[in-house]
């Protein structure tokens, strides 16, 4: 789906001054993407969401299943913000998940607590 999202509409204003996009373009791009921030953010999402769903169907909270997935979906969070520190300060030329200037904002922590 990615591949056939266009980066802008046509009749846009702004796509009548721009060069259609090449596909070298859209490769350099991928080249740029944080894949391993993305999969931390995705694993730490689902790590608990399962434990929370076998919560929900009865399983407890003291069985070994929900306890490691419970464990393991804040450290795998901790490992995203530290990777998210870790791009923000030397891999400048990767494209990062959540920007590092968004993470340690005071609005962001507000929300988040």
């Amino acid at each position: 789906m990615f591949f056939a999202m266009p980066n802008k509409l046509r009749l846009e204003p702004a796509a009548q001054y721009d060069k259609p996009e090449s596909g070298s373009q859209r490769l350099k791009d991928l080249a740029k993407m944080d894949y391993v921030g993305a999969l931390l953010f995705v694993g730490a999402s689902v790590l608990l969401l399962v434990a929370l769903q076998q919560a929900a169907e009865g399983i407890a909270f003291t069985s070994p299943r929900v306890l490691v997935t419970l464990i393991l979906a804040p450290i795998s969070s901790i490992c995203f913000v530290s990777w998210q520190h870790y791009i923000a300060n030397h891999h400048r030329h990767l494209q990062s998940i959540l920007p590092w200037e968004l993470i340690t904002g005071r609005v962001f922590l507000a929300v988040l607590w």
